[in-house]
């Protein structure tokens, strides 16, 4: 792997999560599919497959749903509801980096 590849995947690779990047499943997508252009459809299929096994596939196909805000002043968004969209945000910032370190440098 280039010098200059492996430092970005390793500058992603500090962003997700422990589990995601231990998963033996993205370990391999990591070493096997790197989307250079011309092979993107064979990409998308695997990229796909990949985050279906890890139930995160709906952080591809759906955007970040909005944050609640108060309706009035002194009003709280309830705790979960914060929570929820943390964990939404910190999911779809995986599959983004996921995505970034499968790309060949020049198209990241």
């Amino acid at each position: 792997m280039p010098t200059k590849l492996r430092t970005r995947a390793l500058g992603l690779t500090s962003l997700m999560t422990t589990s995601v990047v231990n998963n033996s499943v993205f370990r391999g997508f990591f070493e096997k599919q790197k989307l250079t252009g011309p092979k993107f459809i064979d990409w998308y299929r695997q990229l796909r497959i990949v985050l279906s096994v890890d139930d995160k596939l709906n952080y591809l196909e759906h955007p970040i749903p909005a944050a609640r805000v108060p309706a009035h002043a002194g009003q709280q968004v309830p705790p979960e509801a914060l929570a929820a969209h943390a964990a939404w945000v910190k999911g779809q910032k995986e599959v983004a980096g996921l995505m970034l370190m499968t790309m060949e440098p020049d198209i990241q």
